[in-house]
């Protein structure tokens, strides 16, 4: 079976604007492109894990970077914003949700999601990895988010790019993690 067969549905990297309309989703184009091309070709077979380990399945469509983009970026800012764009794709694309603020130091979060730019209902925060541990990010990620001094819902989001997978989860204040 190739990548199309296999996938739940098919989103152009490219996308990221209209799907995120309330933030500048163009800034993180390239950076998913890069994050993605380091061990993956155009398209790429993306696996997306919720809380209760249900699998959907997104054919990734990308570009190459813009010219001068590796001379730019490190690989660790690459990974790290590539991942923030991927969980904003499946975001957008699977649950229906808009990132609308970026969240500020100390709110233990990386941004907020609503139906309105600047509207703070609920959180997220993502993390991301070449070759690290999928579970173990994601456990972080979901600490990190239960230490945010704001009493809202939302979501955690970890991928790993080797493996062309990541977490998408559904999270509520007060949940145990243990």
């Amino acid at each position: 079976r190739t990548a199309s067969d296999s996938a739940d549905r098919t989103v152009h990297v490219a996308a990221l604007p209209s799907l995120q309309p309330y933030i500048k989703g163009s800034d993180f184009v390239d950076h998913v492109a890069a994050a993605l091309g380091e061990h993956h070709d155009s398209p790429t077979p993306l696996s997306v894990y919720n809380e209760a380990g249900e699998e959907t399945r997104l054919e990734l469509l990308w570009e190459i970077p813009s010219v001068g983009y590796h001379e730019t970026y490190d690989r660790i800012t690459t990974v790290e914003y590539g991942a923030c764009g991927v969980v904003f794709l499946v975001l957008g694309e699977v649950h229906h949700r808009r990132i609308s603020d970026c969240a500020r130091r100390g709110e233990r979060v990386d941004h907020f999601l609503g139906a309105a730019r600047g509207d703070r209902r609920e959180m997220l925060e993502v993390k991301g990895t070449d070759r690290g541990s999928l579970p173990a990010l994601a456990r972080q990620a979901r600490l990190q988010f239960m230490e945010s001094p704001h009493d809202l819902p939302g979501f955690v989001g970890a991928v790993r790019f080797l493996s062309a997978e990541a977490v998408c989860e559904r999270v509520e204040r007060g949940e145990d993690d243990t």
